[in-house]
This record gives C-alpha cells, structure tokens and sequence, in this order.
C-alpha cells in the first residue's frame, strides 16, 4: 500500500492578527491611488517616518502635527505665500495625550505587521471596498509621490497585496458598513466583525486555537438541490469520524456502517454556521468551533476527493498520510500533529470496505457538483515518488 501526501493551502491566521479600515482621505481623494500603487497611507505630506518610534515621541509628534498642518494649506489652496513653518518645533504640545492621528501615524507604521489586513472603502453604498494584506514588515515603510492634491511633499506608505474586492459596500454586514462610514482614518475592527472579511480574504483558514474553518468549492455550472445534500451528507460523516475518534471510539469505527456512524457521533453544537454561495463557481465555509474538525474535514476531504479519480486503489499505508500545510507568515508550516495523528487513527482503524466507501462518496459529490478543496493530494510510491 503506497504513501499518500495531502498539500493543505489554507491560511495560517495568529492569534495577534488584526483587521483595519483605512479611509483615504479627505473626501475619499487617495481611493484610486491607492488601488493602482498597492500602497495605503494617512494624509501626512512632507511627514518623515522613522523606522520605529514610541507613541511618548514627541520629535516624532510635532512632525505629524506638523503634516496635519500641510494637508490643511493643501486642502485649502496651497497658495505659496500661506505655505505653514517646516518646523516641527512649531508645533509642539504644551500639554495633555498624543493626538488620534499621532496614534493612528503609530499603528499604521509601527505596531501594524505584515499580514494584518486593511480595508479601504470609496464613497458610497454601491462603491467597492478593497480588501488588502500588508506585504512588508513595518520597518519596511517607503515613500510614495502623491501627484495631486500634493506636489513636491513625500507621504510614507506601506506596501499591500489587493485580496478581494466587494463590489458594494451595501454587501457587508451592517457592524463592517458603520464602520467604513465612520470618518476616523485608521479604525482597527475587532470581534465577530472580522469574520466576514476573513471569509473574502481567504478561501480556507485558521485563526489561533479553537476558531477555524475550511472551504469547500463547487464547479459545476448547474447545482442540483440534491448535489447540496450530497456534500452536507459526505460533510457529516467525516466530522462523524472525528468525533468518534476525539471521544476515543475508534472500536466503533470499524465496526458501525457510516450511517450508524453519523447516527451515533454527529452534534450540531461542533457547527457554528455555513455560508453558502451557489454560482459558478460556487462555494461553501464551514466554520467549527474546534480547529480540529476543521483541520480534520479539511484534510481528510482533501485526501479523498484527490484519489477519487483512481478506482480500485489500496488505501494509503496507515502512519503513512503525509499532510504539509499551507500560507503562514513565516512561509509553508508545518500542518497541525494532532490532526495528522487523528488522519493517520482513521486509516488505522478503517478496512478497505469503509475507505472505498468514503472515496466513493467523495467521487459521487465531485462528479455531480465539481466539489474541490483548499488543497491536493497524491499517492506516492514506496520509494517517495509520485505515482
């Protein structure tokens, strides 16, 4: 019996991650600059961002206050005569907090990493919202030419690769819209409200210990009612499987039919919802409460649907499912051991009867709705090559 390797390309979220939306500018004036150029700033022309600061900074506070000072010459005209002092000791505090915008300034360019996600709305109910990810790490802040409104005056920039964009920002969910529709420029987004945005970002992913979900896709153009009860039916009694499995029954596994299976092990509490789209293609999230069911369904599904094509196939060897895991901040990581070691419980405990049963399933639903995941699979021969 061969060696099967499963290739997991889900989103590895930490738990520290955040979710930000930026508005570009007064009157929305950046939007389009910041689209084309894939870089997001605050409206601080001619402000110098050093390569870390501290919030108490106040060199680095009259500087902002300074810029904040320039955008409004700008805004106003930008008549030569009125230009304000370049002299950030002009501007200084006599008393009291940081200003928001010095607190925006340092959560844009310091405390923000590197796959922390910003949203950028337009003007309007019906106008696209783009979803980015910051692509550099916030020491790697450059300096961007603003054309207009802004002449010879640099603004610092961070760097964003573009995931999604809505087409309407009336397609949010109501927190999300109220908060593209607050005027404060930097608003970090907490809560339930980043789940959406996860959802548009990211096909498949997982977010710290015990918030996951996995993707299921649908390729065909036309889909069936019964199609969807396919999937929900295969859906379940892999989660079945797991729950048998993390309740220590493995026994039960090679002895029950998947029927009984799903009967005796499956809850609806291990679900907290399911988004469906149906078009083409169409797809379905699945989001658990235990990173594990989601890690499990995901690879197992994986698995199966990847060998659906090769009839009469010897399951892979058990100990020998091979699972690598998908984006992470530091690169591909090394996917879940837990996971892995329930895979590998399964195939232990599951004759050839039950997996051809399971690969069965998995052909059916991917020949009647084109039913992919956020990953592949291949056997591979005992000497580690592909068959």
């Amino acid at each position: 019996m061969p060696k099967a390797l499963v290739r997991m390309t889900e989103k590895v979220i930490p738990a520290d991650h955040r979710v930000f939306v930026l508005h570009p500018g007064f009157g929305y004036a950046f939007f389009q600059n910041f689209v084309e150029r894939s870089a997001v700033y605050l409206d601080l022309p001619g402000f110098r961002a050093p390569r870390t600061w501290e919030l108490e900074d106040r060199d680095v506070e009259n500087r902002i206050r300074a810029s904040v000072e320039l955008a409004r010459w700008y805004r106003s005209g930008g008549a030569e005569a009125n230009r304000p002092s370049s002299d950030p000791n002009d501007f200084r505090r006599r008393s009291g907090r940081p200003s928001r915008v010095v607190s925006e300034a340092h959560t844009l360019y310091v405390s923000a990493k590197k796959g922390d996600l910003v949203i950028v709305p337009s003007k309007g109910y019906f106008s696209e919202i783009y979803v980015g990810e910051f692509s550099q790490d916030s020491d790697s802040v450059r300096t961007t030419l603003q054309q207009v409104p802004y002449r010879r005056d640099r603004i610092p920039a961070r760097s964003v690769n573009w995931l999604h964009k809505f087409p309407r920002k009336i397609d949010l969910p109501s927190d999300v819209i109220r908060l593209t529709q607050n005027r404060q420029a930097l608003i970090q987004i907490y809560g339930d409200a980043k789940r959406s945005i996860y959802d548009a970002a990211y096909k498949s992913y997982v977010v710290s210990i015990d918030d996951s979900s996995f993707y299921l896709g649908v390729q065909k153009e036309r889909i069936l009612l019964d199609d969807i009860g396919q999937i929900s039916e295969l859906t379940k009694f892999v989660i079945s499987v797991f729950l048998a499995l993390e309740a220590g029954r493995d026994d039960d596994l090679t002895e029950m039919d998947s029927q009984q299976i799903v009967e005796r092990f499956f809850r609806r509490d291990v679900l907290v919802d399911t988004d469906v789209s149906i078009h083409s293609p169409g797809r379905l999230l699945i989001r658990t409460r235990n990173r594990l069911v989601s890690g499990f369904s995901a690879a197992v599904l994986t698995l199966t649907l990847g060998l659906a094509h090769a009839d009469g196939e010897a399951p892979p060897k058990p100990d020998e499912v091979e699972i690598v895991g998908g984006e992470h901040e530091n690169g591909e990581h090394e996917y879940d051991p837990d996971v892995v070691d329930y895979v590998n419980r399964m195939m232990r405990v599951f004759g050839e009867d039950k997996w051809r049963e399971l690969i069965d399933k998995s052909k059916e639903a991917k020949e009647n709705s084109g039913l992919t995941t956020a990953g592949t699979s291949e056997m591979l021969s005992d000497d580690g090559e592909e068959e």
